[in-house]
């Protein structure tokens, strides 16, 4: 069972324009052995993921916290991806300590 919504675009011919189509699937617009451009592709996806964002966030009330007035607080959980670190010296690191 597909839990996912796709939305579909599909590309007019005479202006190269993407228009979106919620009836079909992504998947049935662009047909099998079918050559489409990489940057139309790309376009194609780009738009399908930025419309899927847009409908989960469309009643997203920024000003209060998730789990506002349950009596627990909200968690947030984060991932970083370090892609450079430079040199590491014991001399420039700087001593702290947490007191509770």
């Amino acid at each position: 069972m597909d839990k996912y919504h796709y939305y579909a675009f599909e590309t007019n011919t005479t202006s190269d324009i993407a228009t979106t189509s919620s009836s079909e699937s992504l998947e049935s617009t662009l047909t099998i052995g079918s050559r489409m451009p990489r940057a139309t592709l790309n376009d194609v996806v780009s738009k399908n993921i930025t419309m899927v964002l847009e409908n989960l966030l469309m009643n997203y009330e920024n000003s209060q916290l998730p789990t506002h007035g349950k009596g627990v607080p909200t968690v947030v959980k984060t991932n970083i991806l370090i892609r450079s670190m430079g040199p590491v010296s014991e001399l420039d690191m700087v001593r702290f300590e947490i007191s509770q």
